[in-house]
């Protein structure tokens, strides 16, 4: 049954945005992205998450006159974005708005969220947006991400601590990541795979494509 707030976003006849785009030096990496939260439905232990953009979001907060919220960041490798401030905010207008079972949620994994065209995404040379993820772990990422390797057209990256010469540990990338295991190197897209799982044998991978 689909909830009072699915129902308002569906049928809002509004839109609201404080989203914009920026042109980017050809040679400089902007990793756009936007953020989300996370609604609850359904009881334990099968509970039913659905993560909404925080741009449907502000149609609601707008509606009952509550400031609208940050919709996404533009990273670069030296943007300092406090991301623990910007969901704190948020929750903050949630409350206010009288939602329930609704929170700020960031990003364990870099682009493990998507709805519409609200999706990770990157301009500029896609050489840099690995550095710009690792410079975002705890914070807007997972501490616990851990790098494997990274693939960008023809190009195919590992880390010094991931073993490439492991054919059983490159089989168990493949079997995990079919983004990585069937990448075009013709593709302009970034695919990386990385744990954030405590025995680092979970295999989490993020497809971040170049912005239209």
């Amino acid at each position: 049954m689909r909830s009072a707030l699915g129902s308002f976003l569906a049928t809002a006849s509004f839109v609201f945005s404080i989203s914009a785009t920026a042109q980017v030096p050809s040679a400089q990496t902007v990793l756009h992205v936007p953020l989300f939260v996370e609604i609850t439905s359904g009881v334990q232990p099968k509970p039913v998450y659905d993560y909404v953009p925080v741009s449907e979001m502000n149609k609601i907060f707008l509606a009952k006159g509550i400031e609208p919220q940050q919709e996404f960041v533009a990273l670069t490798v030296s943007t300092k974005f406090d991301a623990g401030a910007a969901q704190t905010k948020l929750d903050e207008a949630i409350q206010a708005a009288g939602l329930k079972n609704t929170q700020a949620f960031g990003e364990y994994v870099p682009a493990n969220y998507a709805k519409g065209s609200e999706f990770t995404c990157y301009r500029g040379d896609g050489a840099g947006v690995v550095d710009i993820v690792l410079a975002n772990t705890d914070n807007l990422y997972s501490d616990q991400y851990s790098l494997f390797g990274w693939k960008l057209g023809e190009k195919t990256t590992y880390v010094d601590s991931f073993d490439s010469s492991d054919k059983d540990a490159l089989e168990f990338i493949n079997s995990e990541s079919k983004a990585w295991k069937f990448y075009s190197k013709k593709s302009d897209a970034v695919v990386m795979v990385a744990s954030i799982g405590d025995g680092g044998d979970d295999v989490q991978t993020s497809y971040i494509r170049r912005c239209k």
